[in-house]
């Protein structure tokens, strides 16, 4: 497949959804969004993505859906979870599912999510910035609706909101059996967080800690 074609073709299905799937935010085409899944989709894993459901699907199901790939698609798979184009999951007792990724949540903020500077992340951030000029901003408002609503359930609610005491919230946190931490993909996203070394002392005043962050 021609290697532009194989990209709009994938631009296109990122935006549209699978049969069965409900996609809130799309990927509508635009110069830059080709651009940004040339880095994040290897054309290998592009043409994967191209028949990858949005819904959670077993080994053994992709396995039929891809029958010239053999034992290899799961190798193939874990390269994408890597990347953060697939998510997968696997409960005790039970086969691991693969499923594509939406923009949001998803491989829009994936890349960025560790916050560290890497080579993936300085070329994104500009194509991302031109993106949201083009496309991708419309999208988060498409139609005029936000991507989240307050929704009036017209009665009133009491509010019991409280603010926790620090041993309280400590408290919480280590009893948790699993914790995930990400940065905001905006703010890691912004052309000018990836400037070129040596970083000047306005650069560290600006982003404080970044330097702790990045090690």
């Amino acid at each position: 497949m021609d290697t532009v074609k194989l990209y709009e073709d994938l631009a296109r299905y990122l935006d549209s959804g699978s049969e069965g799937s409900i996609i809130a935010v799309g990927a509508p085409m635009s110069p830059s969004l080709i651009k940004i899944l040339m880095i994040l989709f290897p054309e290998g894993e592009a043409e994967i993505a191209l028949k990858l459901p949005f819904t959670n699907k077993t080994l053994s199901e992709l396995k039929d859906i891809y029958p010239e790939k053999g034992d290899s698609i799961e190798k193939i798979l874990d390269s994408m979870v890597k990347h953060g184009t697939v998510y997968t999951e696997q409960k005790p007792g039970s086969e691991k599912r693969y499923r594509l990724m939406p923009s949001v949540v998803g491989w829009a903020e994936t890349p960025f999510w560790p916050g560290k500077e890497n080579d993936t992340t300085r070329e994104l951030a500009p194509h991302w910035k031109k993106y949201r000029n083009e496309a991708f901003g419309e999208e988060l408002a498409r139609n005029g609706m936000p991507v989240m609503r307050v929704i009036p359930v017209e009665e009133s609610l009491r509010d019991r909101s409280e603010v926790l005491p620090f041993d309280m919230l400590k408290e919480i946190v280590e009893n948790t059996s699993y914790r995930a931490v990400g940065h905001c993909p905006p703010g890691r996203s912004r052309p000018d967080t990836y400037r070129s070394r040596p970083r000047t002392r306005k650069r560290r005043r600006a982003y404080p800690g970044h330097r702790a962050r990045t090690a």
